[in-house]
């Protein structure tokens, strides 16, 4: 696809969002889960920057919780670039020249982390530093891998409402991941279950993955549905759920290995990452207090 086109609707959407990220504006006004998330994030007291943020330019992972302290999510004006370009130019290049080219802004997935963690929160109190016990280090594994769960979903949500190349495009152009393929799936779940009980069900589906598991059991599907407060849900919509559960499984390897570690190491733990994930994580989660609540709470803003 052109890129004069796509600018075309940058344009034409730009004041609906942010005007300088491309393709902010017409995802605020197509997609109600970007919508939704950004709203969210925005009532919690949250802004977005263009203001030059060189250390989040530099190393976006290592400042997440700088971010979601001082409540500023720092975006780059990636659209004043073509302003430079004649419209001859412009109709020559497409979007496999911008792809791996153009700087991406991350505010969607940075904003989902900002909505989950102003609720888990209110619940849970503020995130503390994990002590020296294995039991506080897995609390704090958890509670992390929670939010990286819910920002998961919601880029997965998002893909349900892209429903033509256009849209597809600038989604990609502000996600980390685009599972287009699952979106069959996705929206029939969406659509026989409904959002909050799909939201919650994916959420548990990618704390599987985040915590490095190679697939889910039986008895793990019944305590998500549970959890997720589907329980009384027919067969065949048990089934299609755990159709569209196997994209969590999706998530590089070697980003969940890396990027775990990486925040855990920050967070002055050290104890090797196959041993603080190696527990009934699920189990733990249904025993801690207002876990069901943070969930309703979260799937209630979507």
């Amino acid at each position: 696809m052109k890129i004069s086109r796509l600018l075309e609707q940058h344009q034409k959407f730009a004041n609906q969002g942010l005007p300088t990220s491309f393709g902010d504006g017409y995802l605020m006004q197509h997609n109600r889960f970007y919508q939704a998330v950004r709203k969210a994030s925005e009532n919690f007291g949250f802004s977005f920057s263009n203001k030059r943020n060189e250390f989040y330019e530099v190393f976006p992972l290592l400042q997440l919780e700088d971010l979601l302290e001082k409540k500023v999510l720092f975006y780059v004006d990636n659209v004043g670039v073509f302003t430079q370009l004649s419209s001859v130019q412009l109709e020559s290049l497409t979007w496999d020249d911008l792809e791996g080219n153009l700087k991406k802004n991350y505010v969607f997935h940075e904003a989902s982390h900002a909505v989950i963690r102003t609720v888990t929160t209110r619940h849970w109190g503020p995130v503390a530093q994990p002590g020296a016990s294995l039991d506080s280090q897995r609390d704090y594994v958890l509670r992390m891998l929670l939010e990286e769960s819910c920002a998961n979903t919601c880029e997965l949500l998002g893909v349900a409402e892209t429903s033509d190349a256009v849209h597809r495009i600038l989604y990609e152009m502000n996600s980390y991941v685009c599972e287009f393929e699952s979106r069959t799936y996705l929206k029939k779940a969406l659509d026989e279950i409904g959002v909050p009980g799909v939201s919650r069900f994916m959420v548990l589906a990618y704390l599987h993955s985040n915590f490095l598991r190679e697939g889910f059991t039986d008895k793990d599907v019944v305590l998500m549905l549970e959890l997720a407060g589907l329980s009384q849900l027919e067969p065949k919509q048990i089934k299609a759920l755990r159709a569209l559960g196997k994209v969590v499984f999706n998530l590089s390897e070697r980003f969940r290995y890396q990027t775990t570690s990486f925040h855990l190491r920050l967070a002055g733990v050290h104890t090797p990452l196959e041993e603080l994930v190696d527990f009934p994580f699920l189990e733990v989660l249904k025993r801690k207090s207002h876990s069901e609540t943070v969930l309703k709470d979260w799937t209630s803003l979507l």
